[in-house]
């Protein structure tokens, strides 16, 4: 399989976690078509939202899976270059649609990591790290919790996010 077939699986498999925790259909949340040009056109995410989806997961996501990546990689200092881009990334593809950013990572056989900013709204028990970006303080975890963490902040009708 080549590596944009590789992210595009990566792409679908983050649209059926999102979808399979929030208890959304295949219409409210699903990967973007041809969503390696989306960039070019300004619109900035991977993976579409209906409304519904959106108030419960309010996040731009941005998916990167690249065989050679791991989690230390978001804590170097300064950050490598391709980290950098991505991080640009989200941020622009966020602040075009008004949303948070969610910067969804893997590499080869390692978990799957989100990052996003750190506001104190999201309650993660799990393993994270931080980091700053731009001025901004960033929190890295275990996509898994990262979900739980939003559902859990969602349901117990915590304010609106904002970016």
């Amino acid at each position: 399989m080549n590596s944009k077939a590789k992210g595009s699986e990566f792409e679908r498999r983050v649209a059926n976690m999102i979808r399979d925790e929030l208890g959304l259909s295949r219409d409210e949340a699903f990967r973007t078509p041809m969503s390696g040009a989306h960039f070019a056109l300004g619109t900035g995410v991977d993976i579409q939202l209906s409304g519904r989806a959106l108030a419960r997961f309010p996040f731009a996501v941005e998916c990167k899976h690249v065989r050679t990546w791991t989690p230390s990689a978001m804590l170097q200092t300064p950050l490598r270059r391709q980290e950098e881009m991505w991080l640009r990334q989200v941020v622009q593809g966020a602040s075009s649609t008004g949303l948070m950013p969610a910067l969804i990572m893997s590499g080869h056989r390692t978990d799957i990591w989100a990052a996003t900013y750190d506001d104190g709204r999201l309650e993660v028990r799990a393993p994270r790290a931080h980091f700053l970006f731009d001025g901004r303080l960033w929190v890295m975890v275990l996509f898994r919790e990262f979900l739980r963490a939003v559902k859990s902040y969602s349901v117990s009708g915590g304010v609106s996010w904002s970016p």
